[in-house]
């Protein structure tokens, strides 16, 4: 069959992993400007203080709306993602009814043709569990590394936050300011321990968290497992159990923190590779297999 003219769900699950992310990423901008405008209301005073509060309230709710199409666009990517697994892994392929709810929720004009899955994931193993235990442990491998990044970034964010709250009012008491200046410092002080109580970034911090625990666990798991016989429905559970942490995580990898990792991770992954060659020569070959 030729696939000339042909729309590639794999393609559309890159355009709607791209679009969570700079969903996410523009909610997290706006939450900083929230929290900039809010140390300006708390340390200015004025009538116009009234106009900030309220713009304080219009950028969180933006900001809510933002992680919600990016929650949106994840999940979108994540049912095409899924089925490329078991596609890759186990040769399963997506029945048609799936595609058609894969394309109706896609949304988008008519194809000249009806859209296909192509090849996502790649591995040395031929079609098999042990090819589909390879792909969710790369990908796994993959996800542990960023969602760790992550967690350090957050982690430095709220402690930093946390620390200045109290910081902030003993310094203010040693210092002896006058009570008018007192009063802001107080304020202030809400302001940075408001990155705690509000729960945004706390609980961005607890998803990327554990998702970071359950990729690890993951990889530590089928690691062993690669080298021994496999039964298809212990590589499916393991394969269950990583999509699983990557729908109850729902937030994506922001793009710049892959960034930054990419050229070490690149590096890991190919040495990983080539010992998979080596020890499955005259196989498939091996393509680039990337987790969401």
């Amino acid at each position: 069959m030729s696939l000339a003219n042909t729309p590639n769900l794999a393609d559309a699950m890159h355009s709607e992993f791209l679009r969570s992310k700079k969903w996410l990423s523009r909610s997290l901008v706006l939450m900083g400007l929230a929290y900039t405008l809010s140390l300006v209301t708390a340390i200015r005073s004025g009538e116009w203080t009234q106009y900030f509060a309220m713009g304080v309230l219009l950028l969180q709710l933006v900001a809510f709306l933002a992680r919600s199409a990016s929650g949106s666009n994840f999940d979108a990517g994540e049912t095409i993602r899924r089925a490329a697994m078991f596609q890759d892994g186990l040769g399963i392929q997506p029945s048609g009814a799936r595609i058609a709810i894969v394309v109706a929720r896609l949304g988008g004009n008519a194809a000249p043709k009806a859209p296909y899955l192509g090849e996502y994931y790649g591995s040395a193993y031929p079609i098999g569990p042990l090819r589909l235990l390879d792909i969710c442990h790369e990908s796994a491998f993959y996800t542990w590394q960023l969602a760790g990044r992550v967690v350090r970034f957050l982690r430095f964010a709220l402690g930093t936050g946390l620390l200045l709250s109290f910081l902030i009012p003993v310094v203010a008491l040693q210092v002896g300011l006058p009570t008018s200046r007192a009063e802001s410092i107080g304020k202030l002080s809400v302001v940075f321990i408001s990155l705690w109580t509000t729960g945004e970034l706390a609980k961005l911090y607890l998803k990327f968290a554990a998702l970071e625990k359950a990729s690890e666990r993951i990889v530590c798991e089928s690691e062993p497992l690669l080298a021994s016989s496999l039964a298809t429905e212990q590589a499916i559970i393991i394969a269950s159990e990583y999509n699983c942490a990557l729908s109850c995580a729902g937030v994506p990898i922001p793009e710049w923190i892959y960034g930054r990792k990419k050229q070490a991770l690149d590096a890991a992954v190919a040495a990983r590779r080539a010992t998979a060659r080596a020890a499955c020569a005259g196989s498939v070959a091996y393509t680039d297999s990337r987790s969401a």
